[in-house]
C-alpha cells in the first residue's frame, strides 16, 4: 500500500506568500465584479434596444463571449490584443478585462444554457495541467510557431462553432418547455 506523508510545514512556511496571492485574488475579484456589473448592464441595454444594429451588437458580444472558453479569451486578450493594437497589456489588466467581459456576458443569459455550455468551455482549463486538449495543443503550437493571433483565434472559433449551436438548441428546448 502506498503511503504519502503530508508536509504541511511547506504550506505554513509559505503562508505570507500564499496570503499575498489571496489578497490579489480578492482585489481582482472585487474589481472584476464591479466592471462585470457595468458591462452586463451595457450588454443588457444593447440587447433590449429598439434599434436593430444596437441589438445585434449586444447579442453578438454576448454570444461570442458565452460560446468560447474563458481560458481562450484570457489568452486572446493577453497575447492577441497587443498584436492587434500595438500596445503592451500587463497580465493583471488582461485578467481583469477578460474576466469582466466574460462575467458581464453571463449576467444577461438564462442559466441552463449558460451552465451546460460552460462544461464544454471549462475543459480548456485542462491546458494548465497539461491535458492535451485543443487549448493545450494551441499553447504548444503557439510556442513553436510564434503565431498566437492565428492559433488562439482558431481555437476560439472552434469552440464557438461547437458551443453556439448547442446553446441555441438548449434555448429552443427551454422555450418549448415554458410554452407547455
Amino acid at each position: 500500500m502506498f503511503k504519502y506523508q503530508f508536509r504541511w510545514d511547506t504550506v505554513f512556511g509559505s503562508f505570507d506568500f500564499l496570503m499575498s496571492g489571496l489578497q490579489m485574488t480578492l482585489i481582482v475579484s472585487a474589481l472584476t465584479l464591479v466592471l462585470a456589473m457595468l458591462g452586463g448592464l451595457v450588454i443588457a441595454l444593447l440587447d433590449m434596444s429598439r434599434l436593430r444594429p444596437l441589438r445585434l451588437v449586444g447579442v453578438s458580444i454576448g454570444e461570442l463571449v458565452r460560446n468560447t472558453p474563458i481560458l481562450v479569451q484570457l489568452l486572446w486578450v493577453y497575447y492577441v490584443l497587443p498584436i492587434v493594437f500595438g500596445v503592451r497589456i500587463e497580465a493583471l489588466v488582461a485578467l481583469v478585462v477578460g474576466l469582466s467581459l466574460y462575467q458581464a456576458a453571463f449576467m444577461t443569459l438564462p442559466p441552463l444554457a449558460s451552465n451546460f455550455v460552460q462544461l464544454i468551455k471549462f475543459s480548456s482549463l485542462g491546458a494548465v495541467i497539461s491535458v492535451n486538449e485543443i487549448t493545450r495543443r494551441g499553447m504548444e503550437l503557439s510556442a513553436t510557431n510564434f503565431r498566437p493571433l492565428e492559433t488562439f483565434t482558431f481555437i476560439a472559433v472552434v469552440y464557438f462553432l461547437i458551443c453556439w449551436p448547442l446553446a441555441m438548441a438548449i434555448r429552443w428546448w427551454e422555450r418549448r418547455l415554458q410554452n407547455r
